[in-house]
């Protein structure tokens, strides 16, 4: 349940609307997670060097 909270700001307005209704929240702490955890940058193999 954890991952669909921390997405729940990925969804349209009308579906947040809908969650909220029935008392599911977004929770910030598992937002900012998770687009920390997005905006991090991939490494390759070759990127990391041997």
């Amino acid at each position: 349940m954890q991952a669909q909270r921390a997405g729940l700001p990925g969804l349209e307005a009308d579906q947040r609307d809908l969650l909220s209704a029935i008392g599911i929240e977004a929770a910030p702490g598992l937002v900012a997670a998770k687009a920390a955890a997005e905006a991090k940058p991939k490494a390759s193999r070759t990127d990391r060097g041997p």
